[in-house]
């Protein structure tokens, strides 16, 4: 039988290229195919290597009399342990090497034993066959088995012997000039844990060389990629680990070491594609299921998105494999601490002692951790007591420079990141670099306010409008919000305002790039001023300080231990408490994760903050806050807070604080998600998981009409007419009169910029039931273009239809297109009614608040007018004319305090900051000495009226002292209340 399977798979084999070569007849040139097998290991084609073995081994089963000698079967051996190595079968791999050294014994084969024993833990064995091949006459062979027995000495905590092995080697070649491609590898791997700067540059070169001379050898790419990033850190300009991580990749198929350098190397940039980043650690655990340092890195990502069980589950099977893994043990004894479980961490702790006696790992990554966590202040502890039992430990320092910056002590961190830098003088560390050049700018160039429980820190340009504004909203929240959950902070909260969005952002994450306005730490609140250029007008800075200080409560009432998914759903709750128009509206986001089947579950939804999703895990996480809090009441979302302070689970505390399985609550939660959504005729943004989903549901269901639909709109929205139009073809014959796939078709015509077709199939499309927001939309503009404005209103009605929360700003809101339209044709009152009805969905919107701001002044609603005004004002502090106008209104209604405060705050507010100069641009504009004349010349009169006749004279005699610098003809009396209108320089009006 077996020798029947045999023929068959040869005969096979003849019809495939590459076919093994004794298959072709006669004896068979057993030596050219072990070269084709090593080969093909070599280049990543491990099945291919493996056939040759096998199939050569098989002829020495059955007795052919042409078979593979014993020192060829050896090498099959040899070659078959390295595919269970790599795959993770330790045991079987030292069974096919036993099996290897019975048959011709080979030092290679002993080498191979050592890397398999090392993996195992067995490392007392593995360095005494190491030592005994240290002296074999073969160059290649005797250095590489030092190199293996001083890391296995670094490794069980034996770092003078393991350091003096590395020199000896280094001294070898001193004297013989290693010429072996092994031995040279073995030497820039020594010359890289000795360190010193012509030591790490002399391996970088002969990594290169190596690389060069055999672009199949994976080791030195590794090598070359984990010393780039030790070194640099992927910093911009410098040579990169990641590139050569992909070398090996790309010339020597799946590496294991190489995708989780790609892992480890990208898991904390924010900034990089996490879907990418994760995908290098799947496939390195699909290579090989039991890889410690993979297990271990995807445990040490869990315990970071508070997954504790899970984390714990990958640590068991990392010392399943090797018991005495230092950086297993050492996550073990970190988890058992931030768990609780201290006999576990006492054990783990005494476990590393006997491997590795004097590790500081337990406490620095405790401490990792514990930023992680947000845990700042806790994590300081740890920290230092790690750089008082080891100050030479980078990664520490590192670690306690961020956990002191982040808990506000931006000077303390500083210390320590020139302590990091001067540790290794000549590493590139970005993150470092710009925290220390970031801390100078603060400390050079911005003032530090304290004021009652906070201190500002603001630049001066900024600080006379910020401070007060501030103060107002931050105090504002320490009262209401303080009563509202019951806890005050204890300690000074810290406000950090940039003036550029670079320098929030790299404080924030050490980077330029962070998709957000402010973050806390606990008592640190960063944040971006309402002036940075990037996002000028764009985000009320009101409501970004409510929700900042927000978190500033849940943070003390959770220990620190609250999920991200949580406190950042409350902390939008509070924004739309505060006003409903501030509610962020993601509907669309969220239509798209209901129909593709990718609304997170409460067990996912942290790990939506380190992704390009994190500002739909922001919404998401305030939907399911205004869920509880409508269905439990709001106490029940600060009991679940509070109870993430006893370190307990999401599942635990759901049981225990509603009565309700997790699991459960999702299933709630998507219902609630069909029922907010599942009414809208939006087409969902089909992403490339989705499309594949996609592809394999049509495949299985051919007349499955809805997923062709949705695959075809996949297709659409990235341009393949082709492939659409394979499933157009289908829809059509599934349903001949489908309306939406007209829809879909008019997309690709618009696409082929051909409109005429696009409005015939819209026309048709409608017709036969198609519906949906964008063609809607699509349609009124191809309509507005042919001058058939009654017809575009209609569709741009369909639209409001379609999404009637529709929040989207600009020409894209079908509500301000369809007002300009009725201003246009001298409906005021309608055009108003709408851009009202838009910013009850999108308050944010500064230039819409001027123009209802104008529209209600000519009408003299100066209560209506004066809500815009303050509104906008959240938006844009930044404007003269703003704060003038709404001294006016103040004063109409008897608020002489909040008048006389617009005022000078007007006249706080730099010239260069001024948004009505902004806007100006290259055209005329009113002269600094004319305004603060006319500005203060209102004021006196002002401070006048309110009895206030000291302060008055004070002003009038300034306005007297700028004198003949005034240009003639300006007006030093106060002008008509009417002149400061900064509704006349909101853009075209849709209100005329």
């Amino acid at each position: 039988m077996f020798r029947t399977t045999t023929l068959i798979l040869a005969a096979l084999a003849l019809s495939l290229p590459g076919a093994p070569l004794h298959a072709q007849g006669g004896r068979g040139d057993f030596a050219a195919e072990l070269e084709q097998a090593a080969d093909a290991l070599a280049k990543g084609r491990r099945e291919r290597a493996r056939a040759v073995w096998e199939d050569l081994l098989v002829l020495v089963d059955e007795g052919e009399d042409e078979a593979p000698s014993k020192v060829e079967q050896a090498e099959c051996w040899r070659g078959l342990a390295r595919l269970h190595e790599d795959g993770g079968r330790y045991r079987e791999a030292l069974e096919a090497l036993a099996k290897a050294q019975a048959l011709a014994a080979s030092p290679r084969a002993v080498l191979a034993e050592v890397r398999v024993r090392s993996r195992l833990g067995e490392y007392e064995q593995a360095l005494t066959l190491a030592d005994g091949l240290a002296k074999d006459d073969d160059e290649g062979t005797s250095v590489e088995a030092s190199w293996l027995g001083g890391r296995l000495r670094w490794v069980m905590g034996r770092r003078e012997e393991a350091r003096r092995a590395f020199e000896a080697i280094e001294d070898r070649h001193a004297r013989q000039n290693l010429r072996d491609p092994r031995a040279l590898l073995c030497l820039s791997r020594a010359l890289i844990a000795l360190q010193g700067r012509e030591r790490l540059f002399g391996a970088s070169r002969i990594l290169v060389d190596l690389s060069k001379a055999d672009p199949h050898l994976a080791e030195a790419y590794v090598a070359l990629g984990d010393l780039n990033n030790a070194v640099y850190r992927e910093a911009a300009g410098y040579p990169s680990g990641e590139s050569e991580y992909k070398r090996a990749l790309q010339e020597c198929g799946e590496v294991e070491d190489a995708l989780l350098g790609l892992y480890a190397s990208r898991k904390d940039n924010y900034l990089l594609d996490p879907g990418k980043t994760d995908a290098y650690l799947r496939r390195a655990l699909a290579l090989n299921p039991r890889s410690v340092r993979g297990l271990v890195l995807k445990a040490s990502t869990s315990i970071d998105d508070r997954d504790f069980d899970g984390a714990r589950a990958l640590l068991d099977a990392a010392l399943a494999v090797n018991p005495r893994a230092p950086e297993a043990l050492a996550e073990s004894a970190a988890l058992s601490r931030l768990t609780y479980r201290h006999g576990d961490e006492k054990a783990f702790r005494e476990r590393l002692a006997g491997v590795d006696p004097g590790s500081t790992r337990p406490d620095v990554l405790l401490g990792k951790h514990l930023v992680a966590l947000y845990r700042f202040q806790e994590a300081i502890g740890p920290l230092r007591a790690a750089r008082a039992e080891r100050g030479d430990d980078y990664e520490c320092l590192l670690t306690l420079g961020k956990a002191l910056l982040h808990a506000g002590e931006g000077e303390a961190a500083r210390e320590v990141l020139l302590a990091s830098r001067a540790l290794e003088p000549g590493w590139i560390d970005p993150w470092r670099e710009n925290q220390l050049f970031l801390q100078k700018r603060i400390d050079d160039s911005y003032d530090k306010i304290e004021d009652g429980s906070f201190v500002y820190v603001l630049h001066p340009d900024e600080k006379d409008v910020l401070h007060p504004y501030l103060k107002s909203v931050y105090e504002t929240a320490w009262r209401e919000l303080g009563t509202k959950y019951g806890i005050h902070p204890d300690c000074k909260v810290r406000v950090e305002c940039f003036e550029r969005f670079g320098d929030f952002s790299v404080r924030t994450i050490g980077f330029k790039g962070f998709g957000a306005l402010g973050a806390c730490f606990g008592c640190l609140i960063t944040s971006v001023s309402p002036s940075a250029p990037e996002l000028r007008s764009q985000f009320s800075w009101r409501v970004t300080a409510r929700h900042e200080y927000s978190h500033v409560l849940h943070l003390a009432l959770s220990k620190g231990r609250v999920p991200r998914w949580l406190t950042e759903g409350i902390a939008v709750l509070e924004e739309v408490a505060l006003d409903p128009s501030n509610d962020r509206r993601m509907e669309r986001e969220l239509y798209t994760a209901w129909r593709n089947g990718d609304v997170f579950p409460l067990s996912r939804l942290n790990s939506a903050f380190r992704t390009s999703k994190i500002l739909f895990g922001y919404y998401q996480g305030g939907l399911i806050a205004r869920f509880l809090a409508e269905k439990y009441g709001f106490e029940k979302l600060v009991d679940l807070v509070k109870a993430y302070a006893e370190d307990k689970s999401t599942e635990q505390i759901f049981e225990e604080v509603l009565g309700i399985d997790a699991k459960e609550f999702d299933r709630l939660f998507l219902a609630h998600v069909e029922g907010m959504v599942g009414h809208l005729k939006l087409v969902p943004t089909i992403d490339e998981e989705a499309l594949g989903g996609l592809i394999l549901r049509v495949a299985k269901h051919p007349d499955d009409l809805e997923a062709r639909l949705m695959l075809a709109a996949g297709y659409v929205q990235r341009g393949d007419s082709v492939d659409a139009g394979t499933q157009f073809r289908a829809i059509r014959d599934l349903d001949p009169e489908n309306g939406q796939a007209l829809l879909l078709r008019a997309r690709l015509a618009m696409q082929r910029k051909d409109p005429k077709l696009a409005r015939d199939l819209l026309e048709t499309g409608f017709g036969r039931g198609g519906d949906d927001f964008d063609s809607r939309m699509m349609l009124a503009g191809l309509l507005l273009e042919a001058g058939r404005r009654d017809a575009a209103i209609a569709q741009l009605d369909g639209a409001i239809a379609c999404w009637p929360t529709c929040p989207v700003p600009g020409q894209g809101s079908p509500f301000l297109a369809k007002a300009r339209l009725l201003a246009e044709a001298g409906d005021r009152d309608g055009a108003a009614a709408l851009m009202q009805r838009y910013l009850a969905l999108n308050g944010r919107d500064y230039d819409v608040h001027l123009q209802l701001a104008r529209y209600h002044k000519e009408r003299g609603e100066d209560k209506e007018e004066l809500s815009h005004l303050e509104r906008a004002r959240d938006v844009d502090p930044f404007d003269r004319e703003l704060h003038e106008r709404m001294a006016e209104v103040y004063h109409q209604q008897g608020r002489m305090v909040e008048a006389v405060r617009s005022l000078k705050l007007a006249l706080a507010i730099r010239k260069e900051k001024d948004r009505g100069r902004q806007q100006a641009g290259d055209g005329e504009v009113e002269g600094d000495v004319v305004f603060e004349a006319r500005v203060r010349t209102r004021l006196a009169e002002m401070l006048g009226d309110a009895g206030n006749t000291a302060e008055a004279r004070k002003q009038a005699k300034r306005v007297l002292e700028l004198g003949d610098e005034v240009p003639a003809g300006s007006a030093l009396a106060p002008r008509p209340c009417s002149a400061a209108d900064p509704a006349a320089r909101a853009g075209p009006a849709p209100v005329p």
